[in-house]
């Protein structure tokens, strides 16, 4: 005799199954793309309550900002991706305000950008025709480990109300921040993907200063610690400055990092 229940635990998975193979991807409500103007004028991206305006980016800087990934990790496609730039207008229905004195925890501020890059993922796939492949590919790179003496990073308030990580030119500032958002931040700077082994739990405050005029000083062999000889009148390396200051190190080693192959992209037609 067929079990009636087990009949409608099936059908009710049947059914969202089905709906989750249908939902339809995330987008943008308006959307404008055409080639920059004055190309070599420089890189603007801003987002501002889930809109997004972009002055002169490169097909390949908004994959890299949409999939997460570094220019590094993508493989694939036609020259002008790295060469043509273009202006992108796109808005959105800004996420509702939150009552004074309140702010969106983690989960809702990751639930807020995974929104996002959707809809910059849904762009370039319907404007630029954009087809990609995610793989993963064993190539060098850096661990980020304790130094010998242990770490000198400071807990955050947990009642500090900003958060997040800031970047200039030889100087990253973090408030509330996490290993993981260190090892991402760096990976930009060093020219590989940095993994976090610190074994390091919870958040921190840090501000990392180092001059990026010595350059980007790579290892010979995975184990082995960066050293360079630095002029008298530079400041630290970024692996220097990483161990005074924070009482961290990088470690170069061969280990599996996320790549993006492209398998087609055609310049966006006309608005």
């Amino acid at each position: 005799m067929l079990n009636l229940n087990r009949m409608v635990v099936f059908t009710g998975l049947f059914v969202a199954a089905c709906q989750a193979q249908t939902a339809k991807p995330l987008e943008f409500d308006v959307v404008s793309v055409k080639p920059t103007a004055a190309q070599g004028n420089g890189t603007s991206i801003r987002i501002s309550n889930g809109s997004l305006t972009v002055t002169g980016a490169t097909l390949k800087q908004l994959i890299t900002m949409c999939y997460g990934i570094l220019d590094f990790q993508i493989s694939g496609g036609p020259g002008w991706i790295v060469t043509d730039r273009f202006d992108v207008e796109a808005k959105a229905e800004a996420p509702s305000p939150l009552p004074d004195g309140q702010r969106r925890t983690d989960a809702q501020l990751k639930v807020f950008d995974d929104q996002f890059k959707e809809r910059v993922q849904t762009m370039l796939a319907d404007r630029f025709q954009l087809q990609v492949r995610e793989s993963i590919k064993e190539m060098s790179i850096y661990a980020l480990v304790q130094a010998k003496d242990g770490s000198k990073l400071v807990p955050a308030d947990a009642a500090a109300g900003n958060q997040g990580t800031h970047m200039n030119r030889g100087t990253m500032t973090a408030t509330a921040s996490t290993m993981d958002s260190l090892a991402k931040s760096m990976s930009g700077t060093v020219g590989r993907p940095v993994v976090n082994k610190t074994g390091l739990l919870g958040k921190f405050d840090w501000k990392l200063e180092w001059s990026p005029e010595t350059g980007q000083m790579k290892p010979q062999v995975p184990g082995e610690t960066p050293t360079a000889v630095i002029p008298e009148t530079a400041g630290p390396s970024i692996f220097t400055a990483l161990q005074e200051q924070l009482g961290l190190k990088l470690e170069a080693q061969k280990g599996p990092a996320p790549v993006l192959v492209i398998e087609r992209a055609e310049k966006p037609s006309p608005n």
